[in-house]
């Protein structure tokens, strides 16, 4: 593929899938759709190389055929025309200019901050507990929801799915926070200090990424790790995408990963509180019973 990413969501797909798609798969039509079956399982979520073209596979499985995905067009045989420019891609252009030209788009995600708040008015409120900062005050919620609102509607487009919202938002956040020194000072245990002063400790970084994530609809828990576990004081998320659950540690840099492939880390955590999560998005971190940190590029970030 001429450029390898679009917006940041390509870059998991393209540095993970490498490994993946080593295996040996196989086509197959069913109902006049194709599949490209890999491993047992049908490959899904994103662009795949096979035998030298690239190829888009939806959520569902089905590849992707005479239409236009994510800016770049695909023919009646499923692979990407290398002719054919995306709209926002212009010749010569770098992966950077790329996603800032996908970013200026008009159809940025519309969100203002008394909507934001209105989606979460305890988590938003002092003095309830909230799950961005018990220890907040108001001033400091409301600054958190006005800088929640800027990222959204900076970085999230209309067009986005949910993978590609959740993988914006996490390369954002890992690349503007800081691992705080000390949790006591600068609210580095909360939203505020993840987002805001730009320096937290675990804590704050999940609260953080909750707080992105709940200002797009995707669902997300923050997790507090048992007393049994290798650190009995860190704290993550858990997210839904596309119907399954999975483990994303911001501050650790674990993406979607599995129950156990998470547990293998060291960590354990009340597993009746949470959703299941029976596998990872990317096969290969169940294969290898690992979770690979991930370290996305920031430089398309404009602040």
């Amino acid at each position: 593929m001429k450029k390898q990413i679009i917006i940041p969501t390509l870059t998991v797909c393209f540095t993970l899938s490498v490994a993946i798609t080593a295996y040996a798969g196989q086509w197959k039509q069913e109902e006049g759709q194709w599949y490209y079956e890999q491993d047992g399982a049908n490959l899904c979520n994103g662009w795949e190389k096979i035998d030298g073209k690239w190829y888009y596979f939806k959520d569902t499985g089905v590849m992707a055929a005479d239409e236009t995905v994510e800016g770049y067009y695909v023919g009646a045989d499923g692979a990407w025309q290398e002719d054919r420019l995306s709209r926002y891609e212009n010749e010569g252009d770098s992966a950077v200019d790329i996603i800032n030209n996908y970013l200026n788009k008009d159809t940025k995600y519309s969100l203002t901050v008394e909507e934001l708040m209105a989606k979460n008015p305890s988590a938003y409120r002092a003095g309830t507990g909230s799950v961005y900062g018990k220890a907040l005050n108001q001033a400091e919620l409301n600054q958190v929801a006005q800088k929640v609102q800027h990222i959204v509607t900076s970085y999230i487009t209309q067009d986005m799915n949910d993978i590609q919202r959740l993988d914006m938002l996490y390369s954002y956040l890992i690349n503007t926070c800081s691992y705080a020194p000390t949790w006591s000072e600068n609210r580095a245990n909360t939203a505020w200090g993840a987002l805001v002063y730009k320096e937290a400790q675990c804590s704050g970084y999940a609260r953080g990424f909750k707080a992105l994530c709940d200002a797009v609809d995707i669902p997300c828990h923050y997790v507090h790790a048992r007393a049994d576990s290798y650190n009995p004081s860190h704290q993550w998320n858990i997210v839904q995408i596309g119907g399954k659950w999975y483990h994303v540690d911001t501050q650790g840099a674990f993406f979607l990963v599995s129950d156990q492939v998470y547990a293998n880390t060291g960590m354990a955590w009340d597993r009746t509180a949470f959703p299941a999560c029976p596998e990872s998005y990317f096969p290969i971190n169940d294969q290898m019973g690992m979770a690979f940190p991930y370290y996305p590029s920031g430089e398309w970030i404009r602040e």
